[in-house]
């Protein structure tokens, strides 16, 4: 009797080192995907909040929405410690039923029934994100690109 007591706990331990042996990287796994997961968050927020922060910047007035590299300088200082960010801004006027035109015109043109043109500003950053691991079926490398338009006041 004691033989074969002693027998079943060997046997409980081998079978918890073969349960260890299949959870542990699959509890690894999990793990560094919750992390990559988490950072591609981070990254589209402050990716978002650059080019919103950046718009907000030029739509101030219309002489600073034409300031260009102002508005693209405002956009990587607040990605902050991000690599690879860059920063599209542009100016864009237009009237309601039409396409939009050189701001040069903007404070001559009056739209047909509408009134005066409105100026806008556009900013687009984008950035390379790299996961930490490669995951099956789960592309290694993706750009995040975010898109902020406001009304020049």
């Amino acid at each position: 009797m004691l033989k074969l007591i002693n027998r079943l706990k060997d046997a409980r331990r081998g079978s918890i080192m073969v349960e260890a042996a299949l959870v542990i990287p699959l509890a690894f796994m999990l793990c560094v995907g919750a992390t990559d997961f988490a950072r591609l968050f981070y990254h589209a927020l402050t990716v978002k909040g650059a080019s919103s922060g950046a718009a907000l910047y030029g739509a101030q007035e219309l002489l600073r929405s034409g300031d260009i590299s102002g508005m693209a300088s405002r956009a990587t200082a607040d990605a902050g410690n991000l690599e690879a960010v860059t920063a599209t801004p542009t100016q864009v006027c237009k009237c309601p039923t039409a396409p939009p035109f050189s701001c040069v015109d903007y404070n001559t043109t009056v739209c047909a029934g509408y009134g005066k043109a409105r100026a806008y500003v556009r900013v687009q950053v984008n950035q390379d994100f790299s996961t930490i691991g490669r995951y099956w079926n789960v592309p290694n490398q993706t750009n995040i690109r975010e898109a902020s338009w406001m009304l020049v006041n």
